[in-house]
């Protein structure tokens, strides 16, 4: 699912989706049980949630540029960002991870299919999608916060529960590590392409990389409470309870665990290629 950093739709919507994702599930059920990746990222929405990303990836370039930068990437910066950020190769690789990770083992990724087929696995996999799309919108991340903190100091039920949801696959720690790793892997690819005198040494990349940890966290919890209790408080007691018994499995862990193990390699390559496209336009710019 869709809970990396950063009820359903319409009654009909959800049937409609349901309806076609049965008919997936019977022709798995027809391959002797062999990953249907192509069927995996069709039921959990991947093209659709990849959009959302890329375009996440292109704003965060974007305020890269006015910052490190001040605008004048220039047209090769912007053709590197839209290669980059280009949402159909990003999940391919996504996938090709996920698939080298799920291939031989079936029980988890029949696992995950049942979830996905089931109307209430719909309903929870739109919804998140749909939250992270609406967040783009102007405003809307500084209304997810109000939000958070109204309901932190009203303790409610909703938060308690995407609290546990978090607790359960140990998303904090997961979205951590994506990040540091992400920033690893960024500061890497940046001093590789640099100026001369611009680049870091290996122990001031380390340190600048830990030293961002604790704001990381923070980040991280605000960020992934806010999502979820935006996204989770609409949803039915039925599509709660589908949510937490698939995430309390051991497949459903494990699931959880190679998608975020593909989000790792996905995202880590992708901010080693910015860092190294960031490097390239200084050098341009000091030709």
């Amino acid at each position: 699912m869709g809970c990396i950093r950063g009820g359903s739709r319409a009654t009909a919507l959800t049937l409609a989706l349901g309806f076609v994702l049965l008919l997936m599930a019977a022709s798995m059920a027809r391959s002797d049980e062999r990953l249907d990746i192509e069927a995996l990222s069709s039921a959990y929405r991947l093209p659709a949630l990849f959009e959302a990303i890329a375009l996440e990836g292109r704003d965060a370039a974007d305020a890269i540029s006015e910052e490190v930068l001040q605008g004048q990437g220039g047209a090769s910066w912007r053709r590197a960002i839209d290669d980059l950020y280009d949402p159909d190769r990003m999940l391919e690789r996504f996938l090709g991870v996920l698939h080298a990770d799920l291939e031989d083992r079936a029980e988890v990724h029949l696992a995950a299919m049942e979830f996905a087929l089931r109307p209430e696995g719909a309903a929870v996999i739109t919804t998140e999608l749909r939250v992270r799309v609406e967040l783009r919108a102007e405003g809307a991340e500084q209304a997810m916060q109000a939000a958070l903190e109204q309901a932190r100091r009203n303790e409610s039920a909703d938060l308690a529960f995407v609290r546990e949801r978090i607790r359960v696959n140990n998303l904090i720690e997961q979205n951590v590590s994506l990040g540091l790793n992400g920033s690893l892997a960024y500061f890497s690819g940046f001093m590789a392409a640099a100026p001369p005198g611009m680049g870091l040494s290996e122990g001031q990349i380390a340190a600048e990389v830990w030293g961002q940890e604790e704001e990381i966290r923070a980040e991280t919890v605000d960020w992934l409470e806010g999502y979820l209790l935006r996204a989770y408080s609409t949803l039915s007691d039925e599509a709660r309870a589908a949510l937490m018994a698939h995430a309390r499995s051991a497949e459903g862990d494990a699931f959880n665990t190679a998608m975020f193990r593909a989000y790792e390699v996905t995202f880590a390559e992708l901010s080693e290629a910015l860092g190294s496209a960031v490097g390239r336009a200084l050098q341009m710019r000091e030709l």
